[in-house]
């Protein structure tokens, strides 16, 4: 899982907010782990960075929404 943990940094280059960060990789390590995805070139990893990042932008900052919303959004049951 650390490696697609890795690619969801990557992702997060920009921004300059730790804590944000944090949130978001909480988020997207559970989704992850949710649906048995490891391997950062799985193209499912960069479609679930993208979007917890997207609900992120809307102002939502608390992990497990994060998680549950990213889930309901790929039609996933959580």
């Amino acid at each position: 899982m650390a490696s697609a943990g890795l690619l969801f940094v990557e992702l997060l280059q920009e921004q300059n907010d730790s804590a944000l960060t944090t949130t978001l990789l909480e988020a997207f390590l559970g989704v992850c782990s949710a649906l048995q995805v490891s391997d950062p070139s799985d193209p499912l990893s960069k479609i679930i960075a993208r979007t917890v990042i997207h609900i992120a932008a809307a102002g939502e900052r608390d992990p497990r929404v994060l998680y549950e919303r990213t889930l309901d959004n790929m039609s996933i049951d959580n």
